[in-house]
Parts: C-alpha cells; sequence; structure tokens
C-alpha cells in the first residue's frame, strides 16, 4: 500500500486540533491518515478496566462508538470500512475485551530519513531525503563494525501476542489463535479458559501457552476415548447371553412357582 517511490510529507498530530481537521463527517482517507497519526509511535502500556496492557507500536486501540462519535460516522460505517481495511491487508484487528488495530505498514510511514536543505531564490523549504549513498555507507560502516566478509545478524522479531482468556493471562499469536480455532473448534476457548483459571490460581508460568493448550486438548480426548472404550467393554459383558423365547417362558413360570 505504501508506495515510498512518489515520496511523502510529514504530518504532525497537532493538526488533529484544527478546526479544518475537525470538520466532520470524515472523508474515507481522512479516517485512514486519522489512524496513521493517532497509531502509538512506541511500545506502551496502558491500564483497561484496572488492569495493564501492553501494546506495540503502530497500534491504535480505541472502539469502535469512539472511533464513530471522532469522524462523525455511525458505528455502522466504521465496522464496514474497519472490515474493508481488513480485507485488503492494510489492519490487523483484535478483538477482545477491548479492539486493538494493527496498522500492517505503519513503520513504512515512520520511515527515517536524512534531512537535506535546499535553498531556492523564490522559496524557503525544507525538503526530506533519503541517498542511496547514504545509505551505502550506512550500510559499509555496520559491515566492517561487526565482520569485514559477513553480513552482521539481526534479531528475529517476535510476533506479538495478545491477551485473552477470563484473567486476560493467555499469550497467543494471530496465527495461533487461527489455528486453534481451526483445528479445535469445539474444545480450543474452554480450556484456554482452563489455562487461565489454573495460571490465576496457582501463579504457575508457561514458556509457550499455544503448545500447553494442544497438548491438554489432546490429553482430554484421549481420556475421552478410554472412558468410552471401558463402557463399551463393561455393556458387552452384560449382553454377552442371548436369551430365546423358551429361556423366557421358564423364567417366567419360576417366578410363579410352577414346575
Amino acid at each position: 500500500m505504501a508506495n515510498t517511490s512518489k515520496g511523502w510529507a510529514a504530518i504532525y498530530r497537532s493538526i488533529q486540533e484544527c478546526w479544518v481537521w475537525n470538520d466532520k463527517p470524515f472523508s474515507k482517507g481522512q479516517a485512514w491518515i486519522d489512524l496513521i497519526i493517532t497509531a502509538n509511535h512506541e511500545d506502551v502500556i496502558k491500564t483497561i478496566k484496572g488492569r495493564p496492557h501492553r501494546f506495540e507500536k503502530g497500534t491504535v486501540s480505541m472502539s469502535q462508538r469512539k472511533l464513530a462519535d471522532r469522524w462523525g460516522w455511525s458505528r455502522a460505517k466504521v465496522i464496514r470500512f474497519m472490515h474493508d481495511l481488513e480485507t485488503t491487508g492494510m489492519i490487523e484487528k483484535q478483538t477482545m475485551d477491548y479492539t486493538i488495530i494493527n496498522l500492517v505498514n505503519w513503520d513504512k510511514f515512520q520511515v527515517e530519513r536524512t534531512k537535506k536543505k535546499t535553498t531556492d531564490e523564490t522559496t524557503d523549504e525544507t525538503t526530506d531525503e533519503t541517498t542511496d549513498e547514504t545509505l551505502n555507507n550506512n550500510y559499509t560502516t555496520i559491515i566492517n563494525k561487526y565482520n569485514k566478509s559477513e553480513e552482521p545478524t539481526l534479531p528475529e522479531l517476535k510476533p506479538y501476542k495478545h491477551q485473552t482468556g477470563k484473567y486476560n493471562n493467555v499469550y497467543l499469536t494471530n496465527e495461533e489463535a487461527a489455528k486453534l480455532m481451526k483445528e479445535y473448534p469445539d474444545e480450543c476457548q474452554k480450556v484456554i479458559e482452563k489455562l487461565s483459571e489454573y495460571i490465576s490460581i496457582t501463579g504457575k508460568k508457561y514458556e509457550n501457552h499455544y503448545a500447553v493448550i494442544v497438548k491438554w486438548i489432546r490429553e482430554d480426548k484421549e481420556r475421552a476415548k478410554q472412558v468410552s472404550s471401558q463402557k463399551k467393554s463393561q455393556n458387552g459383558a452384560y449382553q454377552g447371553r442371548q436369551y430365546t423365547e423358551e429361556d423366557y417362558i421358564r423364567m417366567e413360570r419360576e417366578a410363579l412357582g410352577i414346575t
């Protein structure tokens, strides 16, 4: 979506205080820009319903009702707009006790550029430019610092994990949550709540909550299978003898004392 070849323009967040900006209703383009400049510019901790939550940079934590008031839209229009942005890959949305909107290409809108001042007789402007020479020099400096023959190994970014469960203490990535819903649609939510309650009571910590949930689901299935097998075995023992009509007549005569 972000086409940097056409250049870019810096917009200060203070534009949101301007009377021109606050003329409602917003256009879709204005609403999209509003999300970009409203997004967290760094990782932050916010308190929601008395509990602290971590939000990464490039995310917006705001309810659909607040967005509707902010843009002068109906809530239904906000929902349709969010769906369109998600469908086109511009955002990823996670809804729990609150809504997290992750702007997929947010970092591309915030690329740090080297500043180069240019002077013209008829204008006094400052243009931000990134030159190939600057990038090459920076790259060469990094190579020489670490290893002249090999490129430096950059740290791998871990995918963002969302808080879920009754006590918001179970952490799953979007990919992990999708796998659970696909592979265990009938069991996953129940086991997530079970894990959330267990962690809250015992204080136990797990390195990978997704792996624990899958393990517990499989163990529950195996136990259910064993119980079902035992019941079938017991029923078979009771049903082992087949009675004929003569057997029933004989048992009835014996019950009545007729020999």
